[in-house]
């Protein structure tokens, strides 16, 4: 049975679990109650495949699952988080994270995995806190809120790893009219995560200088990604650039993304060909200022970068093909970054 067929079948699922549980199995025989937990565990992994999911009946079954003996130290306990984290605008989690129990992590859990080709990937911890952090946004409840981003705050402190947390400390200090901090925290993000153009996408929509917006979203629409990832980017900056009368270059970016658009076969936004009908825009040619543009790269690259502290770095291993560099410090801590685009010569192994 496929996953979004299981969920389909959930009613008659929920028969038969009250049936089982009607049985009167005694709680001390956790193997036959850790087999129904296994079942759970499908039917919650078959949830998370739905779009809109039938949040009353997730929950009915919530309630069923909390009265079923089951030995927290289980790999079928383990199981139930793993599976509910993974279901999409669901703000219940929360509680379901609450009754589960974060101190039920193993050291174990707050750990990478790896994979079988030596790839690392997010540990169980980690993306459970994101989870949460994701449906704390859902939340309009402010006290609630702020609690728990001192809580965020503690885990980012002992896992600075944890690449998305303080992203989403930042989102939620927004919500909560901190916005000081909530830069700061965005700041920190950006500065580990500065090769990702939504990254200075989102510092250009949460500045309210117009000018600082400029610099983030120019250097937004330069950094390297797959033409269908930023179409939505390059109309929006087309736009803004084009409010700003600079419109030769936002025509440029409002082009670039027609073109995009039309090589996907994908639809055209109406706004998008309105614009393109006014007389103005037909009269002018798209054209992007290579020198501006790379002056507002560089203001953004200072106003992320400028306040870090520089250390000496030996550079291991260099990719011509994409551009990275790999380098180990002086505490034999390990890292690479991207060259941009304009510095032609790449550094050297041993440099």
């Amino acid at each position: 049975v496929c996953s979004s067929d299981l969920y389909a079948t959930r009613q008659e699922f929920d028969r038969y679990l009250q049936e089982f549980l009607a049985l009167g199995v005694r709680p001390e025989d956790f193997s036959v109650y850790e087999s129904i937990v296994w079942e759970i565990r499908r039917m919650l992994q078959s949830a998370a495949t739905v779009e809109n999911i039938d949040t009353e009946w997730l929950e009915s079954l919530l309630a069923t699952l909390r009265n079923i003996p089951v030995q927290k130290t289980s790999a079928a306990y383990h199981s139930l988080l793993s599976a509910a984290i993974k279901i999409r605008n669901w703000s219940g989690v929360i509680d379901f994270i609450n009754w589960w129990g974060l101190e039920h992590l193993t050291e174990e859990d707050y750990q990478p995995n790896i994979n079988s080709q030596g790839m690392s990937y997010m540990g169980l911890a980690e993306t459970t806190y994101n989870a949460l952090s994701r449906a704390m946004l859902m939340l309009n409840e402010p006290e609630r809120q702020n609690a728990y981003i001192d809580k965020l705050q503690r885990v980012i402190d002992r896992h600075p790893d944890y690449r998305f947390l303080p992203y989403y400390k930042a989102k939620l200090m927004f919500r909560l009219n901190r916005h000081e901090e909530a830069l700061a925290s965005l700041k920190e993000f950006a500065q580990r995560n500065s090769s990702a153009f939504w990254v200075w996408q989102l510092l250009g929509d949460e500045h309210s200088d117009v000018n600082d917006k400029m610099m983030f979203y120019i250097k937004a629409v330069s950094c390297p990604a797959a033409d269908n990832m930023t179409v939505k980017l390059r109309e929006q900056v087309g736009r803004f650039l084009i409010s700003r009368n600079m419109i030769e270059m936002g025509k440029y970016q409002i082009e670039k993304a027609v073109a995009i658009r039309q090589k996907e076969g994908a639809h055209i936004p109406f706004s998008i060909e309105n614009l393109r009908k006014e007389i103005w825009y037909q009269e002018i040619d798209g054209e992007w200022d290579e020198a501006f543009a790379r002056a507002q790269q560089e203001r953004a690259e200072q106003f992320l970068f400028a306040d870090l502290k520089q250390i000496p770095v030996l550079v291991s291993y260099v990719n011509q093909t994409k551009r990275t560099v790999s380098f180990v410090s002086e505490q034999l801590k390990g890292g690479y970054f991207r060259m941009p685009k304009n510095i032609e010569k790449l550094p050297e192994r041993g440099q």
